[in-house]
């Protein structure tokens, strides 16, 4: 675990709450850092189990591990890659607010629909081999959204978990938390000048 609080202790702690397991009394889950800290006292048998990302994961099942769980197939929502800004933002810089956002969908169309491409960038940020790389981008690929925006069930999904983490009475609305109108802009602007991934 990279630390009390952080998002991985609380997915686990939900997760075994969720198949009968009391997270302070059945199990021991220590804070020992970053995902390479984690995959590095997995193999050398200082714990048992360890909650990891990618590469982490395939780097622990090239050694022999065995994959219990994965949070995409157990319906948990876990957003990614986002862009967060102030209302004040918003309201004083809305150009450049879509100017920004344009070019962030733009990258994220390039990466999600040139395998090659964003395999080769994978590679060379996170310093890994070109077949991890590899398997990195399959794994992700389908949990990438058709636009890089969330569907209204999956925002409402992530609004309760919040809540439900945050100790909060009230979920709070989709439209209060998320705002996906600049990038339904970003889309149009680049789908009028026919723009396309590598043009």
């Amino acid at each position: 675990m990279a630390g009390p609080g952080v998002i991985d202790d609380l997915l686990l702690r939900d997760f075994l709450a969720a198949n009968g397991i009391d997270s302070a009394r059945d199990v021991s889950i220590l804070s020992i850092g970053a995902a390479d800290t984690r995959v590095a006292s997995l193999i050398g048998g200082a714990v048992d189990a360890a909650m990891l990302i990618a590469p982490s994961t395939f780097m622990a099942k090239d050694a022999g591990f065995r994959e219990f769980a994965a949070f995409k197939d157990q319906e948990f929502l876990l957003p990614s890659g986002g862009i967060v800004a102030t209302d004040e933002r918003l309201r004083s810089d809305a150009a450049l607010v879509e100017r920004f956002v344009r070019a962030s969908t733009m990258g994220f169309i390039h990466s999600r629909d040139n395998r090659s491409g964003a395999i080769r960038v994978l590679t060379k940020t996170l310093k890994i081999d070109e077949s991890i790389a590899a398997k990195v981008y399959d794994s992700s690929r389908p949990t990438m959204t058709a636009d890089g925006a969330l569907p209204d069930d999956s925002q409402k999904k992530m609004a309760a978990f919040v809540a439900k983490t945050s100790g909060l009475k009230d979920i709070a609305p989709g439209e209060r938390v998320f705002d996906f109108s600049f990038v339904r802009k970003a889309h149009a602007a680049l789908h009028a000048k026919g723009w396309q991934p590598g043009s």
